[in-house]
């Protein structure tokens, strides 16, 4: 893997941490700008292609808006519908636990496992807004730094730490995720955004 392609894929992983914490402002102008074309344009030649269909639904979303104002004030309201409360029950969790079968729900071992590796990282959570350790953003963060300092530091203990996060731990769940944001009430870039997390996690198992 090339230096860019590191690079790239870093910037993918705290893109999507980012974004599934819920999106600000300057992201959606950004995103209404076509700031990101660039981006996903070279995202999509690393993992052969596979991201053309998510692209295009990302442009399609966008034209059903007005303004940036507009779009951004329906992501808010799909994040919250979607992942925080709901009157027909959460659609969406954003946490492991709520995915794995006979799980015991919030702070349940998935959770406890996290706080492990993070100790382990010598990471502290004190600042990721007080959510259980098994989010899926904060899960993002972890493999963030370990894939970071690994490349940086050629530390072949950590690059393979990472290997393993995504093989055992994030993909399978992150396609559960995906899936279910594909058959939500209207998921909006929330949807694409989590294929393309899906499928850049599978390149990156590889």
């Amino acid at each position: 893997m090339t230096e860019d392609q590191k690079a790239l894929i870093l910037e993918t992983i705290d893109l999507m941490s980012r974004v599934f914490w819920g999106v600000d402002a300057q992201f959606t102008q950004t995103l209404w700008d076509d700031g990101l074309s660039d981006f996903l344009k070279e995202l999509n030649e690393f993992v052969d292609g596979t991201i053309d269909s998510e692209i295009d639904e990302m442009n399609r979303i966008k034209e059903t808006f007005d303004s940036a104002d507009d779009l951004h004030s329906e992501l808010n309201i799909a994040y919250v519908a979607l992942f925080v409360n709901a009157k027909e029950g959460l659609q969406v969790p954003l946490y492991q636990s709520g995915y794995l079968p006979g799980s015991s729900g919030l702070m349940g071992t998935s959770s406890v496992g996290m706080k492990e590796l993070f100790e382990q990282q010598g990471l502290s959570l004190t600042t990721c807004h007080n959510e259980p350790a098994d989010h899926l953003s904060i899960e993002l963060e972890y493999l963030y730094f370990v894939l970071k300092k690994g490349w940086e530091e050629e530390d072949e203990k950590r690059i393979n730490e990472a290997k393993r996060f995504v093989n055992e731990q994030l993909k399978g769940w992150v396609g559960d995720f995906a899936m279910r944001l594909r058959k939500a009430d209207t998921p909006l870039i929330y949807s694409p955004f989590a294929s393309i997390l899906d499928k850049v996690l599978k390149h990156l198992g590889e």
